[in-house]
């Protein structure tokens, strides 16, 4: 069920006509875990050489704007750095104890299973 649920919103990625890999410097790189509320996270990286600020950045889920808030680390992604966008940070860092990545809090309800679009947008 996993790998299905990935492959599903690889495609729904991939089809969002407002985001594209050339277009934003930040991506979407790993979703996990599947179905589990609270433990839901999702992994973006900064592929371009710029230094980007996520303060004003949000988490697109179900049609809607989640706000992003950093929770560990700071909000200014370097290049090819990587940071994660929990449903609820402070059990992602109690599930990663070590992880020394950014951390953002966005409260979100659920990641649907299959055909769910997801995305990251910036303030314009």
């Amino acid at each position: 069920m996993r790998s299905s649920f990935f492959f599903s919103f690889s495609i729904a990625i991939l089809l969002l006509p407002t985001v594209s890999a050339a277009a934003s410097p930040i991506v979407i790189t790993e979703i996990s875990p599947v179905g589990s509320a609270t433990h839901e996270w999702v992994e973006v990286q900064n592929i371009s050489t710029l230094t980007i600020d996520l303060t004003k950045w949000k988490f697109w889920e179900a049609n809607v704007n989640h706000t992003l808030k950093a929770f560990q680390g700071s909000a200014v992604l370097t290049a090819s750095s990587t940071a994660i966008i929990a449903e609820d940070a402070a059990t992602f860092l109690l599930d990663h104890p070590t992880s020394t990545l950014a951390v953002f809090d966005s409260s979100w309800s659920s990641l649907a299973d299959t055909g769910e679009e997801i995305g990251i947008r910036d303030a314009s």
